[in-house]
């Protein structure tokens, strides 16, 4: 039972009423003044009250007991079976005859105010690798920075701000099979620091027995590689569409998908250890108006 903010009595209040009234002798009239109500209100719960019946002295539901208006069940029926049908609203009440409204309200009541609930629910996309260390999740939430005094989420005083407190970056990693996580706070997310609590993150999942053999990340800046160094001839500079043409883009594009490829081929020592690519992205500078590749946005 939901009780108004001025609400005078609620059930233990009038049993304690009808208690004093009928087992003590108080008057309605002393009870109802204990009590900071009307007589009125004091002989409405001394008349319901039943003392095999505990709900007696609950609120009632404000709902009619009668509703001779109401659109008939077998209306309502044939409502239901027609947005089976995966018919919308308007169109159930233009070939029913039947306002809107009420076909509207009929469709709330079923939970079928929305055509997507026809749909069956699809099953939640959950997964777990079955050994610990074939998937670690990386992430980095950042965190403002508390220092030389509490904040108004504790004090409740606006006045006090600190500027250029700065940030704390929370760096971790966790096991998709065990949950296992390893966490640090570090001054900034940049590719370095990632780089490190990565390798510092690896030795600790070792001395626990776990070899990680994938990571999954997102799209953040310290995750993302940085302008590829060139490889060979000086590359073509300028915006395609103003500068450059369509094949001078292209050609330009191939030169940086051969950088990329270079620096792997570096960095591994061979392409042996490479398992696959699984995304590259590339970044074209190009016209407001450029639009002759499939996929490009004006950069």
């Amino acid at each position: 039972m939901n009780l108004h903010s001025g609400a005078r009595t609620c059930p233990a209040s009038r049993a304690l009423l009808v208690e004093r009234v009928r087992e003590h002798g108080w008057t309605v009239t002393r009870t109802a003044e204990a009590a900071g109500i009307s007589r009125r209100t004091a002989h409405k719960w001394l008349t319901r009250h039943q003392s095999e019946d505990p709900t007696s002295l609950r609120d009632r539901s404000s709902r009619p007991r009668r509703s001779p208006n109401r659109t008939p069940v077998e209306w309502q029926q044939i409502i239901l079976l027609l947005r089976r049908t995966k018919m919308t609203g308007p169109q159930i009440a233009r070939d029913l005859r039947r306002p809107r409204a009420t076909v509207a309200r009929v469709l709330k009541r079923a939970g079928l105010e929305r055509l997507k609930q026809l749909e069956p629910r699809e099953p939640e996309n959950r997964y777990q690798h079955r050994r610990p260390g074939d998937l670690l999740h990386l992430d980095v939430k950042k965190l403002g920075r508390i220092s030389g005094f509490h904040g108004h989420r504790i004090t409740g005083d606006r006045s006090k701000r600190r500027v250029g407190a700065g940030w704390d970056y929370v760096h971790v990693a966790i096991d998709d099979r065990t949950r296992i996580a390893y966490a640090e706070v570090l001054r900034d997310e940049t590719a370095e620091t990632a780089a490190l609590f990565l390798r510092r993150a690896l030795a600790w999942y070792r001395t626990l027995g776990i070899r990680v053999r994938r990571i999954l990340t997102d799209n953040g800046t310290g995750y993302l590689a940085a302008q590829v160094p060139g490889y060979g001839p000086e590359g073509m500079t300028g915006r395609v569409g103003v500068e450059l043409s369509v094949d001078q883009g292209r050609r330009a594009a191939e030169r940086a998908a051969l950088n990329a490829l270079g620096r792997i081929h570096e960095a591994l020592g061979g392409f042996d250890r490479l398992v696959g690519l699984l995304h590259v992205a590339g970044h074209v500078a190009s016209a407001d108006d450029f639009r002759h590749l499939r996929g490009t946005k004006p950069e």
